[in-house]
């Protein structure tokens, strides 16, 4: 039988285990010392917000000035400040070089840019005031392929150009590994695979890697095993960092588990900005003022004013008209009863409803939301190409799939931001107003128009302005040209139409400067979600490759259809349309798959029937080479 153990034996444990140096030094370690942190609110959090396009019209540069320089103030030493990307791709970042330029000058402060290739390296370096960038890579092949149109390898080699030019420059260099602990497309990644990466990237010259967690997935077991894996591997954790998304809720104990195993440098976004693209209900990245509440109360020295970081996380919610995702900030700002923008957000939403039933109230969205009958309504579009699914250049029609993105001004959407909190931007129901309505032109399919954003939220101003978005599916037709076979380029049109108005009632225009807030949208018109990062990267499809996009004005009516010219007549004789054009030429390959290899098997076939012995197998030949050139010749013909 075994013997129960008695207290005093328990007392004399403990004594045993707290007088033991040891474990003393460690647990003085664990809860002491200094901590780094790494704001990424205004780069990562600006970029990956849900509503990335309505923070494109809707934060300013101004507005992402004052937020780099409030974060600084409030005592943070690391604050990424902008993307050196293309505009055509991102074009929240356009600004960068103003951004960056505008940055105050501090010792000891430091405003890494992120450079996803020689060329924003390029333009990042034509910036003086540049000191520091990053540069990134994910773990998983798909997401590579899917979001950087590069495969693993490929990527490896262009942040390697990337590092060693930079760093020939005199530039730091810092390095992102994403999708460390789950990919949206692979599942599970392999420890040992993010370790060798880890490994290369420090080679290649990177100060620091900061390992994501992209999607929020991670747990303190699968952060400890790749934390283990590192350790093996002998990679000094002074030079590693941590980025957790908190999609679960777990990027907390995620960061106390690394903690523990000797990281001291971690990620995080003021208010909790940005998000997962990938999961449904990802509440963004680790809240900064969580992560600063959570290391003071363990010990750590972070040099940041909390009280000053909340109050810079609810004047940034309250100009981007979003809800604060840090618990900290919502409970420190619940206790002020004294100002109304530090509410708990419920009174936030209280405000938004209010205003909605106070503009709705007598509106008619039957006809069109104009006080003067003669006012043309214009309406400004943005085309972002997901997916292009299918090239028939037999039936002359690409299969595509995308993001319809329009702004409108509406005459009786508008109220006084004074007499409501300030509140200048709200969000509503589309189908509560008046909305265009669009018809597929150029469609290749019997039912060629479609209700346009039913069902999805509207953002609109306190000046009327609404900004909405739609999602479609496409099969357009295309006028094929083989004359040039097969060095042929072809072109895809997408032409809408508003199907109720003529273009005296609503006119289509094109998405002008992304900087002049909801009055207007980002350039280009049209743009390739699928490729975000750089102009010069092609994209293929079924043998095809995309080597540019377009998009014009166009009008229908008794001239017939006319391209960048003004109507002849009275407007009500028109129809406005909106063309946005996909360019596309055979992938380089398709030469040789298609054209150079069946002529070689040809040749070679015609060659072995006069110089076989045996007729049987001449003649079998013979017909196998008719055969060939049969097919050949159609293909050729088409």
């Amino acid at each position: 039988m075994f013997r129960p153990i008695s207290t005093s034996s328990i007392n004399k444990f403990l004594k045993f285990i707290l007088s033991n140096s040891t474990f003393n030094r460690q647990i003085s370690s664990f809860s002491s010392g200094p901590f780094r942190i790494v704001e990424v609110g205004p780069r990562d959090g600006l970029q990956n917000e849900k509503r990335q396009i309505v923070l494109t019209v809707t934060v300013l540069t101004s507005t992402k000035i004052e937020l780099i320089n409030r974060l600084v103030e409030c005592g943070l030493k690391t604050v990424e400040a902008t993307s050196f990307v293309s505009p055509k791709w991102v074009p929240q970042f356009e600004d960068c070089n103003e951004v960056i330029s505008a940055c105050k000058k501090i010792r000891g402060v430091s405003y890494p840019v992120l450079v996803p290739n020689l060329e924003g390296l390029s333009n990042a370096l034509k910036n003086g005031n540049v000191k520091e960038i990053a540069v990134f890579i994910a773990a998983s092949n798909t997401f590579n392929r899917k979001n950087l149109n590069c495969s693993l390898k490929e990527g490896e080699k262009r942040l390697k150009e990337v590092t060693e030019e930079a760093l020939i420059t005199g530039l730091k260099v810092r390095g992102y590994i994403s999708t460390v602990l789950g990919c949206p497309y692979e599942g599970h990644v392999d420890p040992i695979l993010v370790t060798k990466m880890t490994e290369r990237l420090l080679d290649y010259g990177c100060y620091e890697v900061s390992l994501g967690d992209t999607i929020g997935v991670g747990t303190a077991g699968s952060v400890a095993n790749l934390l283990d894996e590192l350790s093996i591997a002998s990679i000094p954790f002074t030079k590693i960092a941590v980025h957790f998304h908190d999609t679960y809720g777990q990027a907390l104990s995620n960061v106390l588990i690394s903690i523990e195993k000797g990281i001291r440098v971690a990620d995080s976004s003021i208010a909790g900005l940005g998000g997962c693209p990938f999961a449904k209900g990802a509440t963004g990245n680790l809240a900064t003022e969580d992560l600063v509440y959570m290391l003071e109360g363990c010990g750590f020295s972070t040099g940041v004013n909390l009280e000053r970081l909340v109050e810079t996380s609810d004047w940034i919610c309250t100009e981007m008209g979003r809800e604060n995702q840090s618990r900290v900030a919502n409970a420190m700002l619940g206790k002020k009863k004294d100002r109304w923008k530090m509410k708990p957000t419920k009174a936030w939403i209280s405000e938004n409803r209010r205003i909605e039933q106070e503009v709705l109230r007598n509106y008619d969205k039957r006809h069109r939301p104009v006080k003067v009958e003669s006012t043309i309504i214009r309406v400004q579009l943005f085309l972002t190409v997901n997916h292009i699914e299918k090239v028939d250049e037999h039936e002359g029609t690409m299969l595509l799939h995308g993001i319809l993105w329009a702004a409108w001004n509406d005459d009786y959407l508008k109220w006084t931001p004074s007499e409501h909190n300030n509140t200048f931007v709200i969000s509503m129901e589309a189908w509560k107003i008046w909305q265009p309505t669009f018809a597929l032109y150029n469609s290749a399919r019997s039912n060629s128009w479609f209700v346009y954003m039913s069902g999805v939220p509207a953002t609109v101003s306190n000046d009327g302005r609404v900004f909405a978005a739609g999602a479609f599916s496409f099969q357009v037709t295309c006028q094929f040209n083989f004359a040039a076979y097969p060095y042929d380029i072809q072109e895809c049109p997408i032409v809408l139409a508003d199907w109720q108005y003529d273009a005296s009632k609503v006119n289509l225009s094109e998405a002008v400067s992304a900087r002049s807030g909801l009055n207007s949208l980002a350039k280009p018109a049209i743009r390739l979600s699928f490729d975000p990062l750089s102009e010069n990267v092609k994209k293929h499809v079924a043998g095809w490759e995309i080597i540019d996009t377009w998009q014009r004005l166009c009008y229908w009516g008794p001239t017939g259809y006319c391209v960048d010219s003004s109507p002849i007549g009275p407007l009500d004789n028109y129809w406005s349309l909106m063309e946005f054009g996909i360019r596309i030429k055979r992938h380089a390959p398709y030469y040789g798959l298609t054209l150079v290899l069946p002529i070689i098997i040809t040749i070679l076939l015609t060659l072995f029937v006069f110089w076989l012995d045996s007729l049987p197998m001449a003649i079998f030949l013979c017909i196998f080479n008719l055969f060939l050139e049969s097919v050949c010749g159609k293909n050729f013909k088409k």
